[in-house]
């Protein structure tokens, strides 16, 4: 049976009022707590970037923090408890493998680290370190995992609140953009029609209204599309018509159908297609819609005067398709999310230019459904 401490100390740790506080809150005080339930001098958590442990939060040892000490995988005590998946106890800094300089200039002499885990995937490390030397026990450890565990819980809780709030304002974004593009070409069609129900146009403006009805029609068509395929992509409806074809000719069709578009900004579409690549197994129709939008995308992002190459060739068993263009380039903190539904760089660079910004994402769905895969490179905005 459990001593009257030992669930003091649990109770201490599980408080469910916890749950109220924001995550730097909550672990600010797990670190207070545990610190003082195990009469520890210092409390620590670290987190997995990348492949290196990066001080999060700590108490006592603040210049952890302050410092930005990077700890890599599997190197010194706070590596290996992260590597390992194990508690690690330390009873004498001095003879131990510890990488981090600031636990010997903290006269640090004992540790105890155990992983932060969520769904048995490490995403930490939490320790605690005393200035006199210490044997931590089991029981020092098992208190210490349920609270890298809680912290665990807490870090997950918080990363799903941030998607969802992200994934809203995306939504509210992409709404607010769906509604200004449907409304666009409404605009001018709405004026057309109502100059000629009154009949007073001559024959060269007659035309011309019909001619901007037609083409903002069409505009909204493509929006419209859009949307449909958007609906097709999420419920999983999207259907192949596999069949012997030439890539190039599809490729081929896609420029001559936005060649008007770059030339009426003088941008140059320039292409080295692979004459040896002959009959693939693929959608004629969805891979030149794959070709449209990159290229689409391309000329809208390209400044007048500007160039876009379209190079198809053969690498070792496969083949790859690049169209690169002289544009302004991607922020690469954006670059991963490039082809995501919903996502846009620049909400107000993409309204201005028009469209919904789904093209890329339309792309990457017909191209992995053919078995391939698309990818953006970018040295960044500006260059």
């Amino acid at each position: 049976m459990p001593s009257v401490e030992a669930v003091r100390r649990l109770e201490a740790v599980t408080d469910t009022a916890l749950a109220r506080l924001s995550l730097e809150e909550l672990l600010s005080e797990l670190l207070l707590r545990v610190r003082s339930i195990l009469g520890a001098d210092t409390a620590a958590v670290l987190l997995l970037n990348g492949g290196e442990l990066v001080p999060r939060v700590a108490k006592g040892l603040e210049e952890e923090v302050e410092a930005g000490v990077r700890i890599p995988l599997g190197r010194g005590f706070a590596g290996r408890v992260a590597a390992e998946r194990r508690p690690i106890f330390i009873d004498d800094v001095d003879h131990a493998d510890v990488m981090n300089p600031i636990l010997r200039q903290k006269g640090i002499r004992s540790l105890l680290g155990v992983p932060i885990l969520f769904e048995g995937k490490v995403i930490g490390v939490l320790h605690v370190g005393t200035l006199k030397r210490r044997l931590f026990d089991r029981h020092d450890a098992q208190l210490l995992q349920i609270v890298a565990d809680r912290i665990g819980l807490g870090i997950e809780y918080a990363r799903l609140y941030r998607e969802a709030q992200e994934t809203s304002r995306l939504k509210d974004e992409f709404l607010a953009t769906v509604s200004h593009e449907l409304r666009t070409p409404l605009t001018p069609i709405l004026a057309w029609v109502s100059q000629l129900r009154r009949r007073t146009l001559d024959p060269a403006r007659t035309a011309r209204a019909l001619e901007v009805i037609d083409r903002s029609a069409r505009a909204q068509a493509r929006l419209v599309d859009d949307l449909l395929e958007v609906s097709r992509m999420i419920g999983g409806k999207f259907h192949l018509d596999v069949r012997p074809m030439r890539l190039a000719s599809a490729i081929e069709a896609a420029i001559e159908a936005m060649r008007p578009a770059a030339s009426a900004r003088n941008i140059r579409v320039e292409t080295r297609l692979d004459p040896r690549i002959d009959l693939i197994q693929g959608d004629p129709d969805r891979l030149q819609q794959v070709m449209w939008n990159l290229l689409s995308n391309a000329i809208k992002f390209t400044p007048e005067g500007g160039r876009v190459d379209v190079v198809l060739e053969r690498v070792d068993s496969h083949f790859e398709l690049t169209v690169r263009d002289t544009g302004k380039g991607i922020r690469s903190e954006f670059l991963p999310y490039l082809f995501e539904r919903f996502r846009q760089a620049d909400a107000s660079v993409t309204r201005a230019l028009g469209g919904l910004g789904l093209g890329l994402a339309i792309a990457r769905h017909l191209v992995e459904l053919h078995g391939g895969t698309i990818e953006a490179e970018s040295a960044g905005e500006g260059k």
